[in-house]
């Protein structure tokens, strides 16, 4: 045998083997540049370098920079500045001869991603795509984005709407989806993994919301560090708004979603479904300055909301943990802001959301305490699917000094109330028009005490004749109750519901303390 000849023969194939595979790689890098260089129009690509390796399938690019551009416009709609892109593991035999762009792992590296929110050219970038691939099927076993930056300004004033960092995303088994499917997502996935922290996004001219952490995985969520801001202080949001609106400062230490499911459909275009969601501990400061003008467009009642949600919504159960809700209402000039406050909140809603049979009821159930002091419990429930908006509305206060009730009554309706109410149950029953309560209370020493303008001094002519119609106590022996009434209670419909329920114990209280307090038969 001649070696020699051998080896020759053997190098010269390994050498024709090794200028063939150079010239396949050249060759294909320079169709991977021409197809960059093809992209339509609104999208440009720049990289500093690129890698194939075609025994492995791999591809990557360095530094690549994209810009996306509006077609009706020509302006920049996105930038997205990377510091690699490789696509690993990609199949010939699936291209081929299955007909699939089969990839193994794609993997983005630190992109900063630009976008501009424009309303002029919201449909700018649609259109037919001409590439020879957009009708393969295609499966990616892992797609993964680490450290990515997120930004969205507004166009008009360049401003800051949205911005995150810290984000990371992987999606396994990606498959793309038949024409025709149900959902408007082109693929579908059987595992996710979403982090990002230090998420602020403008939610409109007044509020900001903020988020310190956020972890999304399937079939659950957990979000930390909540918050939900006006940016004007009080006295400077009164000056800048035409009619009144709540100044809103809301911390939630946490919200965790259990069993979720999020779909795009092409009916309803966006189902969101949850066994189990908690919020824990949240703390809610909420004022309100009514020397500005009413706002006196109607309110729609909680019920009639979800109805016209304009997205599927269906939450089995909601649990509120040891919340705290402060309400601030100023009314007079010269008083301080009246206060109402709740500590210790909790809170359980079922079926919420507008998926639910027609028979089910949306209920909610509170216990708190009132002021400090007294515990109060509540059981409300509604059917979302009844255009009549009927609810039933029923609470329990425990013991409560009058006097507690001092720092909004002063204040806002010039009123003092001394005294003890012991017990107090009420239920309102009713619609979006009216509603009707059957109350009673157990109460001590009760004293009404009108004021003067200042808030401080006793109009004592016209405290004597008000009280003259009081009955000082429920009954003369302990845990009996006066009992109040009313009926046809009018709903003010540029109020809240909340407004409806006060206006019931008002008229309830009324009839319990001056009129004959007797149980109906």
């Amino acid at each position: 045998m001649n070696y020699k000849k051998t080896i020759f023969i053997a190098g010269g194939i390994l050498l024709g083997l090794l200028i063939l595979y150079v010239s396949v790689t050249y060759v294909a890098k320079q169709k991977l540049e021409t197809a960059i260089g093809n992209l339509p129009e609104h999208i440009q690509v720049k990289y500093d370098a690129a890698h194939v390796n075609l025994l492995k399938g791999n591809v990557a690019l360095k530094n690549p920079l994209v810009d996306i551009l509006a077609k009706a416009t020509g302006k920049k709609k996105m930038q997205i500045n990377l510091t690699k892109v490789a696509l690993n593991g990609f199949s010939y035999w699936d291209y081929f001869v299955n007909d699939t762009i089969s990839i193994e792992s794609i993997n983005v590296e630190k992109p900063n991603l630009l976008y501009y929110q424009d309303k002029a050219s919201n449909s700018g970038n649609k259109g037919s795509d001409s590439s020879a691939n957009k009708d393969k099927a295609f499966k990616i076993n892992r797609l993964s984005i680490n450290n990515a930056t997120v930004q969205m300004k507004s166009r008009e004033t360049d401003s800051v709407v949205l911005e995150t960092d810290g984000l990371k995303l992987n999606l396994g088994k990606i498959v793309s989806k038949k024409k025709g499917a149900a959902s408007k997502l082109p693929f579908s996935f059987e595992d996710m993994l979403f982090l990002t922290k230090n998420l602020k996004y403008k939610m409109n001219d007044f509020e900001n919301l903020t988020i310190s952490d956020v972890e999304i995985t399937r079939d659950s969520s957990k979000i930390y560090g909540i918050g939900l801001k006006t940016k004007y202080r009080q006295r400077e949001l009164s000056k800048i708004i035409e009619t009144e609106r709540d100044h809103f400062n809301i911390q939630i230490t946490s919200m965790e979603i259990n069993n979720q499911d999020v779909e795009l459909q092409n009916k309803s275009n966006f189902v969101l479904r949850a066994g189990n969601v908690m919020l824990n501990k949240p703390n809610a400061i909420i004022y309100r300055d009514k020397l500005v003008a009413d706002d006196n467009t109607k309110k729609p009642m909680y019920s009639k909301m979800l109805r016209n949600l304009g997205f599927d919504l269906g939450i089995n159960r909601v649990e509120i943990k040891d919340a705290t809700i402060i309400y601030e209402e100023k009314v007079k000039p010269d008083n301080p802001a009246g206060k109402i406050e709740f500590e210790n909140l909790n809170a359980k809603i079922t079926n919420l959301g507008n998926v639910y049979d027609k028979s089910d009821r949306l209920e909610i159930a509170v216990n708190a305490d009132f002021m400090e002091t007294a515990p109060v419990n509540v059981d409300w429930s509604f059917k979302v699917s009844d255009t009549t908006d009927s609810f039933v509305f029923k609470a329990d206060l425990g013991k409560l000094h009058a006097d507690q009730l001092n720092q909004f009554t002063k204040p806002n309706v010039r009123v003092k109330l001394e005294g003890e109410l012991l017990q107090t149950y009420f239920t309102i029953g009713g619609n979006a028009n009216s509603s009707q309560i059957e109350l009673k209370t157990d109460y001590e020493y009760l004293d009404v005490i009108m004021l003067k303008e200042d808030g401080n001094e006793k109009k004592g002519l016209v405290s004597g004749i008000v009280n003259l119609f009081v009955s000082k106590n429920s009954n003369d022996k302990k845990g009996n109750f006066r009992y109040g009434y009313a009926k046809e209670v009018k709903r003010d419909k540029t109020k809240s519901i909340f407004n409806f329920v006060w206006l019931n114990i008002r008229d309830g209280l009324k009839d319990a303390v001056t009129g004959a307090g007797k149980k109906k038969k």
